[in-house]
């Protein structure tokens, strides 16, 4: 039986996350990658690609398929959540978040963008 790690270990190089991004496009065989598609297969999350790259648009550029690029992924809570009944405190509330998350003062809407929940 061949032994074989399910996940990069946290040390990993740079190099190696972006080869794993590259294995899993292959895997996956589309025109796009999303990150849905990559944390069905990947050994390392897309979460932890972002902390590494900034975000996951740069990670795929510095993989060398940045053409696969689709932009944000629109999630369940943002197809089904009628913005019409937040209140200003509640966006509010998200943009506080956002920037508390990142470490800024003001953010821009590729942030909102990125990191909305």
């Amino acid at each position: 039986m061949k032994f074989e790690l399910n996940s990069l270990p946290r040390n990993c190089s740079n190099e190696e996350v972006l080869a794993e991004i590259r294995r899993v496009d292959g895997l996956v065989g589309k025109d796009r990658l999303t990150q849905t598609d990559y944390n069905k297969r990947a050994k390392m999350s897309s979460d932890g690609v972002k902390k590494r790259f900034g975000n996951w648009e740069k990670a795929l550029i510095a993989a060398g398929i940045g053409n696969k690029y689709i932009g944000t992924e629109i999630s369940e809570r943002m197809r089904t959540q009628d913005s019409k009944n937040l209140s200003n405190e509640d966006i509010l509330d998200e943009l506080r978040a956002i920037a508390s998350r990142l470490g800024k003062v003001h953010i821009s809407r590729e942030d909102l963008r990125a990191y909305s929940e």
